[in-house]
């Protein structure tokens, strides 16, 4: 994922460097003139990367306590017995992960609006993000060797992963207006349509799913995510800023933000909590190409 936001970061970037001379090599008053609202309205269509900071509230749903839980394999005498095969003790759980975070993700989305004679818009925002929470929980070892009082302690890598799709409708508000730049405001309805899509442990060389079995007529050694939709869908509310840049006649970019205060429906931490996102877009003015 980091690798995909290196490379959309680098073409929006390299974009805009590239038009940015000619929009910006334009006498000082094109910046500060004050625009009559023909510049900036009709349709919008737009593409953006974001860094995507997603509240760690439901990262603890992929902690291995709850619906997709650790117990649960190792209560499996086979796998049991090759953990304890490469641990060479017998062991058991001693703590699971309580703070689990998200890493930082790269949100991918297309921008649609149309913008009034006023400065107002109607907007509507799709994005993707692939989600992924690591953490490690421990072991306790029982090791007949260990003369101290601390125990034997083996510390083994769980994680989770989830994709997103979200989208944003509302209204936007733009300030400031010249030829060239202007400030905006915006918010309203958000949505987020998230399903796991791995849950697993790693203890040393070994690896498990510890997806939820779904039908006890299947050896849960066989049990994977595709067994089952964990997740769905739920809603919540968005404000944002930023400014637009006109590069040229036909082409814009946006640098900005948005916070969204939403449900993420996985069981057990669907409250509503603050995600954010910063992102860049290039915007295309398809009824200015045309002139």
């Amino acid at each position: 994922m980091k690798r995909t936001l290196t490379t959309w970061g680098a073409i929006l970037l390299g974009a805009l460097l590239l038009s940015a001379p000619q929009a910006w090599a334009q006498e000082e008053d094109e910046w500060t003139e004050e625009a009559t609202g023909e510049e900036w309205q009709g349709w919008f269509f737009g593409a953006d990367v974001g860094a995507f900071f997603a509240n760690k509230h439901s990262a603890n749903y992929h902690n291995g306590t709850g619906q997709n839980n650790v117990q649960r394999i190792l209560d499996i005498p086979t796998f049991y017995n090759q953990i304890k095969e490469v641990l060479l003790f017998d062991f058991e759980v001693y703590e699971y992960p309580q703070d689990m975070r998200y890493n930082l993700t790269a949100l991918i989305g297309l921008h649609l609006r149309h913008t009034f004679s006023s400065g107002t818009s109607i907007i509507s925002d799709i994005g993707f993000a692939n989600m992924r929470a690591v953490d490690r929980f421990t072991l306790i070892l029982e090791d007949p060797s260990n003369p101290f009082v601390d125990p034997t302690l083996e510390t083994a890598d769980i994680y989770g992963e989830e994709k997103r799709f979200m989208f944003n409708i509302g209204l936007r508000q733009d300030f400031n207006r010249t030829e060239k730049i202007q400030t905006y405001l915006e918010g309203g309805l958000t949505g987020t349509s998230v399903r796991v899509t791995r849950a697993e442990i790693l203890i040393r060389n070994l690896t498990y799913s510890i997806v939820n079995p779904v039908d006890p007529n299947i050896p849960i050694s066989q049990q994977n995510i595709q067994n089952q939709v964990q997740g769905g869908f739920g809603m919540g509310y968005f404000a944002g800023g930023g400014m637009q840049f006109k590069l040229k006649d036909n082409l814009g970019a946006n640098i900005g933000a948005t916070g969204s205060m939403e449900k993420i429906d996985l069981s057990g931490f669907d409250e509503h909590k603050l995600h954010v996102n910063a992102y860049i877009r290039l915007i295309f003015i398809p009824g200015q190409a045309a002139e």
